[in-house]
């Protein structure tokens, strides 16, 4: 769907919808397109080349609100479909908080270049995205040691996407994604296993992915660095995680600060703003105007306007992620609903300097399944890694276990590296904590 249909066709919603008695709408017009393939064994294992456009529609009467996904482009029934969805929305029980957002909310912009469209997208071709993904593979496969299979990955996405506000709001959002990864697998004989290791990368520019071989032999040597792996003793332990596997811990803490989980009881930080929740060496930005981010945008999906906010400033929560509908539950200020490009401060330290200052710990490369309890703030993940022993790494861990509280966990927080994971809308550099609980023998 070109442009302008995009326009022709959203505008005539917006119209249809108000002559059939909606007070507002808010009409989304989406085009996305993506490629994805594999290879294995230096052949095209797999390609996926896909095409979707589709339309929503919200729908406000008076408090009265209901949500629509459309794929039809025939007015004459998109007309039909509109005033059966306006009259169906009339019979909804009222909520005083629906509401469309504010004018005074909306950005005066929103067309600024946020820097989230590559135009090589449009020149990429299938037969260069399998040739660099066999490139991927051998370089995976060059590694010395014993490498059963390696797959390589390529997948690019393009999203065009225009929304309109009855109530004064228009804007675009034009993006794409580049992500390629290697998946290995290895043969440790001696102990019966088969370690796997897994390296990927995504950008919004093509120019900005690493060189193939990095990412197939990275891969490799991920997995065969586990070999010989097994538990270790119960205990307490100092944990370095690494940079790339922070987010996982860290997304239990903002899930709590989302608007929706505290108006619903159900987060730990519901009373902590303005509190300490971590160690006070810690600082997180939310900044959606991060040129090329993965999370950049220049409003969000209720068309408010973005601005970077310290979310966590030395340790003390800043701001929750209040989107407009749980502003009018919650009384609180609307922010945004959902978290965009995370950035963590850094520190002065590589990874590597931190495993030497200390003695004994694990340094944490994944971690395995899990769970949170967002009221309580409790967890339980599973972890692989290697144990520290005299500043250095020794034998490959897993099978063991992390639990305990994030407000106990992120206060154990005791230092942060100078290398930030610059592949992923949550950029943290690794961390180490001291003290925390781990169950294994």
């Amino acid at each position: 769907m070109k442009k302008d249909n995009f326009y022709d066709i959203c505008n005539f919603i917006t119209d249809c919808a108000k002559r059939n008695g909606a007070k507002h709408t808010i009409v989304s017009a989406t085009n996305y397109l993506s490629t994805e393939i594999q290879v294995r064994k230096g052949k095209t294992d797999y390609i996926d080349h896909s095409m979707q456009q589709f339309i929503d529609l919200n729908i406000f009467i008076n408090g009265k609100y209901s949500s629509h996904t459309i794929n039809l482009v025939d007015k004459n029934k998109l007309q039909q479909f509109i005033k059966q969805a306006v009259e169906m929305t009339k019979f909804l029980n009222p909520d005083p908080a629906r509401e469309i957002t504010d004018p005074s909310l909306y950005p005066q912009n929103p067309d600024e270049n946020p820097e989230i469209y590559d135009p090589e997208f449009d020149s990429l071709t299938v037969d260069e995205m399998i040739q660099n993904a066999k490139e991927i593979e051998a370089s995976a496969l060059s590694v010395e040691g014993d490498i059963i299979s390696a797959t390589a990955s390529w997948t690019c996405g393009k999203t065009e996407k225009l929304i309109i506000h009855s109530n004064g709001f228009e804007g675009t959002r034009n993006s794409t994604f580049f992500s390629v990864s290697a998946e290995v697998t290895s043969s440790d004989e001696k102990n019966n296993t088969k370690p796997e290791g897994y390296s990927s990368a995504t950008t919004r520019f093509k120019k900005d992915l690493p060189l193939w071989d990095t990412i197939g032999k990275d891969a490799s040597e991920r997995a065969l660095k586990k070999h010989g792996q097994k538990k270790i003793n119960s205990g307490k332990y100092a944990l370095i995680v690494e940079n790339r596997s922070v987010s996982r811990i860290l997304s239990g803490l903002f899930s709590a600060l989302n608007a929706g989980n505290i108006y619903n009881k159900n987060s730990f930080l519901s009373d902590k703003r303005n509190s300490l929740i971590t160690c006070p060496v810690l600082t997180v930005t939310d900044d959606p105007l991060l040129k090329r981010g993965l999370g950049s945008r220049l409003f969000d999906s209720d068309g408010i306007k973005s601005q970077k906010r310290t979310i966590i400033e030395n340790g003390i929560c800043r701001e929750f992620y209040v989107n407009f509908y749980y502003s009018k539950k919650t009384g609180l200020y609307p922010t945004t609903g959902r978290p965009s490009n995370i950035l963590m401060n850094t520190g002065n330290k590589t990874p590597e300097q931190m495993i030497k200052s200390c003695d004994s710990g694990i340094f944490v490369t994944n971690f395995i399944g899990g769970n949170t309890n967002l009221t309580t703030g409790d967890f339980s993940m599973g972890i692989q890694g290697f144990l520290i022993e005299n500043g250095e790494l020794s034998k490959p861990v897993n099978e063991m276990n992390i639990s305990g509280n994030l407000l106990d966990f992120w206060k154990n927080l005791v230092e942060i590296g100078n290398d930030p994971f610059p592949y992923s809308s949550v950029r943290c550099p690794s961390c180490m904590f001291d003290n925390i609980d781990i169950s294994g023998l």
